[in-house]
């Protein structure tokens, strides 16, 4: 089993719309994935929405770790458009971790970048 990125039910049309070859972003609560190194530049993984496999894409950036407050515009743009703001990012980290201390500007999360690949014609 490949490993992937994964995207709640409410991403999965964006996610399907998304061009290919385009830098995206995802973040995730943490520094597990980047402690372990999980994702690493040039691996290919399975794009998922609700653990169903919608595409395929592939990391182009050793991942990395940033406060929510620290993010750039760039980084901003590169991620989904419901998430382009500090409040947004900490809303959604909130009610997808559930974690027991609040998701504030401060936390730290871990960025994966990758590109889309082509759509599959079937999985």
């Amino acid at each position: 089993m490949a490993k992937s990125i994964n995207w709640g039910s409410s991403f999965l049309a964006t996610v399907q719309n998304e061009p290919e070859n385009t830098p995206f972003l995802a973040l995730r609560l943490g520094t597990l994935y980047y402690d372990n190194q999980y994702w690493v530049p040039d691996e290919v993984v399975d794009i998922r929405v609700n653990h169903e496999i919608v595409r395929q894409g592939k990391v182009i950036a050793p991942v990395r770790l940033s406060a929510v407050k620290d993010l750039t515009t760039e980084e901003f743009t590169k991620l989904k458009p419901s998430l382009q703001t500090v409040d947004a990012i900490t809303q959604f980290l909130q009610s997808t971790y559930q974690p027991e201390q609040p998701v504030t500007p401060e936390t730290i999360v871990t960025l994966v970048e990758y590109i889309n690949l082509a759509l599959p014609a079937t999985l």
